[in-house]
């Protein structure tokens, strides 16, 4: 399980100041195929706002895929997701329909590193 809270603020050369955050909720459950090879699946919910606090609501997403994560040597590892946007809603669409104006349809996630 991952939670994740990313406040973003971006000023612009005609004064304009936007402040945003993002808060992302994820899980994944996996499978041993043989030594350090794991396999699984992945959801995650992300959500925008339009402000640093969570509450203005600007959009969301639900992302469902698969994962692949490896051992590399004794203390490194090497993880892949794929996802693809099965609902989502903003304030401009908020029916449950793929969410394009915040969000891609189909997100890759490479992510690697080393123990020390």
């Amino acid at each position: 399980m991952n939670l994740v809270y990313l406040p973003q603020h971006s000023a612009y050369a005609d004064g304009a100041d936007v402040r945003e955050s993002t808060l992302e909720i994820s899980g994944a459950v996996s499978h041993r195929l043989w030594g350090d090879l794991f396999v699984g699946g992945e959801v995650r919910h992300v959500a925008r706002f339009e402000s640093y606090a969570i509450e203005r609501f600007a959009g969301g997403a639900l992302y469902l895929g698969p994962t692949l994560f490896t051992a590399i040597g004794e203390h490194g590892y090497l993880g892949v997701a794929w996802s693809m946007q099965v609902a989502g809603g903003g304030v401009i669409a908020p029916t449950p329909q793929p969410e394009t104006a915040n969000f891609g349809r189909h997100q890759f996630r490479l992510k690697g590193g080393r123990s020390f």
